[in-house]
């Protein structure tokens, strides 16, 4: 495959999906990632990819199996019509089941709820955000580092005794979706921190003209639970492909 600059995937921008659609954009418009064609000009395929989360796009008979093989380590997203693609380039693949969140066409940002110790985050936070436990160090990938995600990630954190515990952002940030990154150290869960962080999160998506969506596993009640306290509606059922790397705990 060959490789595009970003301002190459700008034009293929249409038909955004839910998720980790938002890859494309993300890539194109942030600064951060990469992406490849089956050909150039006028490609038929892409492959992006943003904090080792990658994203094929277009058109399946366009793509090699063998030249897909060296480039993907991490997480991949496919459309359906790329599973005998995917299948015969990642043989040993490990498939990750995926739920797709949104916030209903129409519907208000959930509104505020208790936030003390809750603020936005800004690039003054950057040392805030690189003492977050190793647990939680990808919250930062696709930013490239706690710098990105504490000055562009439009993420909100909760502080406690002065030590950033929770945040919530945008993981990716699409031209119609925003999808959310939200986590929080062990010790600090189950205190609504994560909830409150990712409230204002998604009133700030909305603000800026774009709709918030929530992508987690079917088997994490934790995230799921926040995702209906938001009012987000399920609207997908998805899987990840793993290669390479291990299935997050």
């Amino acid at each position: 495959m060959v490789t595009l600059d970003r301002d190459s995937v700008a034009p293929m921008l249409a038909g955004e999906t839910p998720g980790p659609g938002a890859i494309l954009a993300h890539v194109a418009t942030t600064g951060h990632g990469r992406a490849w064609a089956d050909q150039w000009p006028s490609p038929s395929a892409l492959l992006v990819e943003v904090g080792g989360n990658y994203l094929l796009a277009g058109a399946p008979e366009a793509v090699e199996p063998a030249a897909l093989r060296p480039l993907v380590t991490g997480f991949l997203a496919a459309p359906e019509q790329f599973a005998p693609v995917v299948a015969e380039a990642f043989p040993d693949r490990t498939v990750w089941d995926r739920i797709i969140h949104r916030l209903p066409a129409g519907q208000d940002a959930p509104p505020p709820g208790p936030a003390s110790g809750v603020r936005a985050l800004n690039a003054a936070d950057t040392d805030a955000v690189a003492g977050l436990s190793p647990e939680l160090a990808w919250v930062t990938k696709t930013w490239g580092g706690p710098a990105g995600l504490a000055s562009r990630a439009h993420a909100l954190g909760a502080f406690v005794d002065g030590r950033l515990v929770a945040v919530a952002g945008s993981f990716f940030i699409g031209a119609r979706h925003e999808d959310a990154v939200v986590a929080t150290e062990p010790p600090c869960r189950g205190r609504g921190l994560a909830t409150a962080c990712a409230r204002a999160w998604c009133a700030g998506v909305v603000a800026r003209g774009r709709t918030p969506t929530w992508t987690t596993s079917p088997d994490n009640l934790g995230s799921r639970r926040i995702a209906e306290r938001l009012g987000l509606e399920l609207v997908r059922r998805d899987v990840l492909h793993v290669v390479n790397v291990d299935v997050p705990g």
